[in-house]
């Protein structure tokens, strides 16, 4: 399904926010296998992405008000729902024990070579996100993917990647300022875990 455009996106959101089921069912249609697969590439869990993906909607339905197009576009506003949610689960997998098998699993994708550019292809190409995406280097993208999507601190990136925590920390402020720069002043860009 194509995604439709943000013009439509945001009237969608803002009748959910005025308690309309009809838009809230073409907004679900329509970002439905998109967030399913940011999801999954977050978590690595397919029952794990379901729950987060409900969990997702739910809070779009309470939180349509909040909306604001000043601070993005919708897209960017659901996957970050969707984000914070993943790493909630995250984190409640990390209490359990799991933090080393979600390191070893980053491990092993850098090793059978996992491409900096999947991060990209996490965001439509409409969205405002994707050119500033193609702009950072490689490693820039690895490290705020890593940062961001699979929620790590920068203490953690420096374990995993075997940099030293200054560089890991100098490359995420570079690439978010690059990023910010990009949206334009004034426009908020999430800032890394510490």
């Amino acid at each position: 399904m194509t995604l439709p455009n943000d013009s439509d996106l945001e009237s969608w959101v803002l009748a959910v926010a005025a308690g309309d089921r009809r838009s809230f069912d073409r907004l679900y249609k329509a970002l439905l296998p998109r967030v399913l697969a940011f999801s999954q590439r977050i978590l690595m869990d397919e029952a794990a992405a379901d729950d987060c993906v409900a969990e997702t909607f739910i809070r779009i339905w309470r939180d349509a008000g909040k909306y604001s197009s000043e601070r993005g576009c919708v897209l960017a506003w659901v996957y970050t729902i969707c984000r914070t949610r993943a790493l909630d689960l995250l984190r409640a997998r990390r209490r359990e024990g799991d933090l080393s098998e979600a390191v070893g699993r980053e491990l092993e994708a850098d090793e059978a070579g996992g491409d900096p550019q999947d991060m990209i292809s996490a965001f439509d190409a409409s969205s405002a996100v994707h050119p500033l995406l193609l702009r950072l280097s490689p490693q820039q993208r690895k490290l705020i993917g890593m940062a961001f999507f699979d929620g790590l601190t920068h203490s953690e990136i420096a374990d995993a990647t075997g940099l030293p925590l200054g560089t890991v920390k100098s490359h995420v402020h570079r690439a978010m300022t690059a990023m910010r720069q990009g949206l334009g002043d004034g426009l908020p860009v999430a800032t890394a875990p510490h």
